[in-house]
């Protein structure tokens, strides 16, 4: 997915269109989180230190889907 600037929406290759968060949206983030039609990119780190349970769920999701 190619990123543009905050708050500017992204078009994929499904068609499908997502509006950047005003606020949780790093061009430097690790993790995307699509909720709807918005995309979160954040901080891995600050998931982990934010909710460990969730974030040992999404780990656990990327290493399934890298098999």
């Amino acid at each position: 997915m190619e990123t543009q600037e905050r708050g500017c929406g992204f078009l994929t290759f499904s068609g499908m269109f997502y509006t950047a968060h005003e606020v949780y949206y790093y061009e430097d983030g690790d993790v995307a989180v699509i909720a709807e039609q918005t995309i979160f990119r954040v901080h891995a780190v600050i998931l982990k230190l934010v909710s460990g349970k969730t974030f040992r769920r999404l780990a656990k999701f990327r290493r399934n889907q890298h098999m």
